[in-house]
Formats: C-alpha cells, structure tokens, sequence
C-alpha cells in the first residue's frame, strides 16, 4: 500500500520530492519540508516552523511543501467495509520578482505541471492496484498561490483524497483499554 498512515504519506512525497527531475531533494540540497496547516487559526501560527526555518536556512526551489492529511472514517457501503478516506494537500513553490506578472505566470505553469506529475503517479498507482485503494480524481484540485509576504514566493496548491480499506485502524482492539471498561 502506497499511503495508509501518516509515515507512508510523508515518505511518498519525500520520494516524489527525490524523484522528480525538476525538484530533485537532497540531504545537502533541501527541496521538501513538512507543514501542519490547520483550519484553526491559532494552531496554524506553530505548525509552519520547519518551513519558516528552512526558508531562512536552506530550502531551494522550486520546493515541495507537504501538509498534513485528514483522515475521515468510511463505511457507507456497509458495516464490514470500513474504509480510511485521506483527504491530503501539498504546495509546489517557487521564487519570484514581486510584481513580475510573466515570470508568476510562469511559476503558475511550471508548479502546476510539477504537481499535476505527482497527482499522476498517484492516480495511476491506485488503477493499478485497487484492491490497495482508489485515487478520487473528482476531488482533486488545484489552486494559484502568489503574493506570499514569504520571500517572493507563488506556486500551486493541489488537494486529492485517496480512499483505502482500514478494516484493521478501525476495529475495536479491547486489549488497548483497561478490562473493567468492559464488564
């Protein structure tokens, strides 16, 4: 299974980060950092340090940004087929002239085809192996980011949800709680 927890996810976009030609992520070449962007709005302040911190240091472009998934419980074909629907979200980035509208339109081009390649090798995964799970092509989507206060920076964002069995994260293990919970 390609994605099915949280350590698959990062290490498939860390991989996509090492593996595609136009981003190449090294050790000594850093081209992928983590985010936690959370809908709430205190959270989201502390959840962005590593890329604060390697846009000061060290983080070349064009970059793969990886937020953190949500994971939404599934069994609505019926009790027994209980499925783990990730909802995930990253950016590809890139540098910028403030005020420069042809090279942002560039940048919009060139990061949307970085990231539409991996929403690709994603899709064409899960057609392969779908008894491992299914890419949901109509929840895809992508959208424009430019004018980051951060450095100069414009890309594209792309959302995808990946549905995959869970019969296993979502049965009840009795052995994770205390027995007189149960008597």
């Amino acid at each position: 299974m390609l994605i099915k927890d949280h350590q698959t996810y990062t290490e498939f976009f860390r991989t996509m980060a090492r593996n595609h030609v136009r981003i190449l992520h090294t050790d000594e070449e850093i081209h992928f950092v983590r985010m936690n962007l959370s809908a709430h709005p205190l959270l989201a302040k502390e959840d962005i340090n590593e890329f604060l911190k390697s846009i000061r240091n060290k983080l070349e472009f064009p970059a793969l940004l990886l937020n953190t998934y949500a994971v939404k419980p599934n069994a609505e074909d019926s009790y027994d087929a209980k499925r783990k629907t990730i909802q995930g979200e990253f950016f590809i980035i890139d540098r910028m002239q403030r005020d420069d509208f042809d090279k942002q339109d560039e940048v919009f081009q060139d990061t949307e085809e970085i990231g539409t390649d991996i929403l690709a090798f994603l899709g064409e995964y899960y057609e392969a192996s779908p008894h491992e799970g299914y890419f949901e092509w109509t929840d895809s989507m992508i959208e424009k980011l430019s004018n980051l206060t951060v450095d100069n920076l414009a890309g594209s964002k792309f959302y995808f949800t990946i549905s995959i069995p869970a019969e296993q994260a979502l049965q009840l293990n009795t052995d994770r709680f205390l027995p007189e919970l149960f008597s």
